[in-house]
């Protein structure tokens, strides 16, 4: 079936993981968001089966078209976001009874050659061979778009956020407003 390894696959696979509580929603929503905002720099015909991706490219093409919207910081979150999550669902679709989140046995295969960024990402969370649990964040940048055009970043919200906490940065923000 053409469909199993589709984009909408994977983010049908995401919303598993937060419904079946495998992974922290905060993390499932974030790298939801990764990977729709990345797989945004490719037409249709590429979404249809991931495994055929090449990741470097996508990444190039991905910098190319929104790479002035984020700090190289943030580029280099959404290029570990998304390649945690493919890798997840790879592994997940070719073993879903024995799937569990932070057992990467192995690399993703890749398409293309070598980059200098990946040259440079030999010791870095980028790094294709650090098993997923190794390199997962423990925070993240949150971008929002707002109503005047204005990008507005919030740094450092845990992976783990509650509620309770969301409501207060809520409360702090809105009182900002006049």
């Amino acid at each position: 079936m053409e469909q199993q390894y589709s984009e909408s696959e994977l983010i049908e696979f995401l919303e598993y993981l937060a419904s079946k509580n495998l992974l922290n929603s905060a993390t499932v929503s974030s790298r939801k968001a990764a990977a729709i905002k990345m797989l945004s720099a490719i037409d249709e015909d590429e979404k249809r089966d991931l495994r055929k991706l090449d990741r470097d490219l996508l990444f190039q093409r991905f910098t190319n078209k929104f790479g002035k919207s984020f700090t190289p910081e943030s580029l280099l979150t959404y290029k570990s976001r998304f390649n945690i999550a493919l890798n997840h669902f790879l592994e997940y679709k070719e073993s879903p009874s024995t799937f569990k989140i932070g057992s990467s046995k192995k690399p993703p295969k890749e398409n293309g050659a070598e980059t200098k960024d990946k040259k440079r990402a030999t010791n870095t969370a980028t790094n294709f061979n650090i098993p997923p649990t190794a390199i997962e964040p423990k925070s993240y940048v949150l971008q929002i778009p707002i109503s005047n055009g204005t990008l507005v970043e919030i740094r450092n919200l845990p992976m783990d956020l509650t509620e309770a906490d969301a409501t207060k940065i809520a409360a702090v923000i809105k009182a900002h407003a006049p």
